[in-house]
């Protein structure tokens, strides 16, 4: 539309769009990110069909491979090369019964216990147990965290024969700990372990005076917690250095009864004499000799008389101190050097 100007010129409008001039041009952008949405959702819809329908084909081969239901468990039992010192009810076996003897190492945990053990896991994973289901497997690696046997959580795998297999860090008896009359094995790690003893009766070296209890959860035993104290941990301490000398045989006992006064350790021998150690071998107490030192003493004392208790008749000998050994004399009983040496010896 012409418009007339003030001095009479005839000004021209530019024309008002319309039509299909008028509309906003494709936007590709827009376009491609809902061809992209509706493309993933036709892949994922895909999937889930093939899965929902593919599923019960692939179920159906594996448990005819497998077998609908676990067939049994079976553990990789502890070596003979981790096997404790001289433990009555743990003896060296030498197969696994229910196993392939061609296949299976011998072991040192008894018949008894590994019953027991495959027992308890055949519990746990209860009555027809999928064999496609990861449930049975975790309840047995459960169960067996909390048996007292293991260092940590084992591994539970079903092999291609449908049988659930346990294997694990075992647990390595180390001493028995004496609690009222009841010896309780610990292992190396200071944890007890779900074996005890009448007293006396274990066949292994006996720590004894600990004033705590083994750790409790509730009214149950915490198998996963190492021994309240210190008297424990330090009397292990001290048998893992003296273990492999060739008089360790003779020791039947470490005796902490003082330990919380004193922080001293004492060795009781087979013939019921005191060797007073001292403090534990990584913490010596002010004024004693190095642990090394304790250990070389002991080993004269067994060269000269065939015992680190000097062969003395009765009381206790301390060793701890630099200077010459002498025997407690509040006990009555005769000096180291009046004690006859042993046979051969020099």
């Amino acid at each position: 539309m012409d418009t007339e100007s003030q001095d009479g010129s005839m000004n021209e409008q530019p024309p008002t769009p319309s039509g299909p001039a008028s509309q906003r041009p494709f936007d590709w952008r827009l376009f491609t990110t809902y061809l992209c949405s509706v493309v993933v959702a036709c892949l994922c819809l895909g999937a889930g069909l093939a899965v929902w329908f593919g599923w019960k084909p692939l179920e159906a081969s594996a448990k005819r491979v497998v077998g609908p239901t676990i067939r049994g468990v079976q553990f990789e039992w502890p070596s003979l090369g981790t096997a404790p010192r001289s433990p009555t009810g743990l003896t060296t076996v030498s197969r696994s019964p229910g196993q392939d003897d061609q296949n299976e190492p011998p072991t040192w945990l008894p018949e008894s216990f590994r019953e027991r053990l495959v027992e308890r896991a055949t519990q746990a994973m209860g009555s027809n147990p999928d064999s496609l289901s990861r449930e049975p497997l975790e309840a047995i690696a459960s169960s067996m965290d909390a048996s007292g046997w293991f260092d940590g959580r084992p591994r539970v795998e079903l092999d291609p024969e449908g049988v659930a297999r346990v294997r694990g860090q075992w647990r390595i008896p180390a001493a028995v700990v004496r609690h009222n009359d009841t010896d309780v094995l610990v292992s190396w790690e200071a944890r007890p372990m779900p074996v005890e003893y009448p007293k006396g009766e274990s066949g292994m070296i006996a720590i004894l005076g600990v004033p705590a209890g083994p750790p409790q959860r509730g009214s149950m035993r915490d198998f996963a917690s190492p021994w309240p104290g210190e008297e424990v941990e330090a009397s292990l301490e001290l048998l893992r250095r003296i273990r492999p000398r060739p008089w360790s045989s003779q020791i039947t006992a470490v005796d902490a009864s003082t330990y919380a006064a004193d922080k001293r350790l004492a060795l009781v021998t087979d013939t019921g004499k005191r060797v007073v150690w001292g403090g534990r071998p990584s913490k010596p107490l002010w004024g004693e000799i190095s642990t090394v030192r304790k250990i070389e003493r002991l080993d004269q004392l067994h060269r000269r008389f065939g015992r680190i208790d000097g062969a003395i008749s009765a009381g206790s000998l301390e060793i701890h101190w630099d200077k010459p050994l002498i025997v407690d004399q509040t006990s009555g009983a005769p000096a180291v050097e009046g004690a006859k040496p042993a046979a051969g010896a020099p």
